[in-house]
């Protein structure tokens, strides 16, 4: 009759239908109606996904992943600055015309303009919310990161630590290197010396990765590091072998 009524699930239904002639359909099949419980939404900051050290005045660019069986509502960043009980919205993103089950937002955060300083400790998550408005609202809250803002005194002291650690595994690998070019003149068995050097070249190739996710301006090094592994190195353990 093209009206709208409100079914209770479990249940079941069937067409009858009537002919010109007054005839109905013979036995027509039943078809279940079942209810499918409704999940809550999901959501997560994929970039950068992990807590941050930032210099002062520095922007972080965010990316937010929303989902939900249904379809997306609303999704927002929200933030507290250090010891500040109370939340603020960082952005509100705006809700699709369309329902959509998947919507991916993203966001360069200028810290500087909502006054985030240096020595300031920032905690910021995701909220979203589903668009059941039966049963829902459904919500959820994203893994919760932190900033930590540093002056450029401190951003200094970082990197002199790193210098100092790269130094201290370099130094490491030199001195296993001259060790097995002292030893293979002594004539000690080749399984010792070619197990020592498998260690320096893996060492090696684990150093130039980690210098290279590093934030250190050492491109050269890095290059030399990669042209040690793939090359020199590598012939010294196939002679040895």
């Amino acid at each position: 009759n093209g009206g709208t009524d409100i079914v209770q699930a479990p249940t079941r239904y069937r067409f009858r239908l009537l002919d010109t002639d007054g005839y109905e359909n013979m036995d027509p099949m039943w078809y279940p109606v079942t209810l499918i419980r409704d999940r809550p939404p999901t959501v997560a900051i994929v970039v950068p996904g992990r807590d941050e050290q930032i210099e002062a005045g520095n922007s972080l660019p965010l990316a937010v992943d929303a989902r939900d069986d249904f379809g997306i509502g609303d999704v927002r960043i929200v933030y507290r600055v250090n010891n500040l009980t109370t939340a603020r919205q960082l952005v509100r993103f705006p809700r699709s015309p369309t329902i959509d089950s998947r919507a991916v937002h993203e966001f360069d955060w200028d810290l500087g303009r909502t006054g985030i300083g240096a020595g300031d400790v920032v905690q910021y998550w995701a909220t979203v919310t589903d668009r059941n408005d039966q049963t829902g609202p459904g919500t959820a809250e994203s893994r919760r990161y932190s900033i930590f803002v540093v002056t450029p005194e401190q951003e200094l002291a970082k990197l002199q630590m790193q210098l100092d650690d790269y130094a201290a595994v370099l130094e490491e690998l030199i001195r296993l290197q001259r060790s097995n070019r002292a030893q293979t003149a002594s004539g000690i068995g080749f399984e010792t010396l070619v197990l020592r050097q498998i260690k320096i070249r893996t060492n090696t190739a684990v150093l130039a990765r980690a210098m290279r996710q590093g934030t250190l301006p050492v491109a050269t090094m890095i290059e030399a590091l990669d042209e040690l592994y793939a090359g020199l190195m590598a012939d010294v353990v196939r002679l040895l072998e």
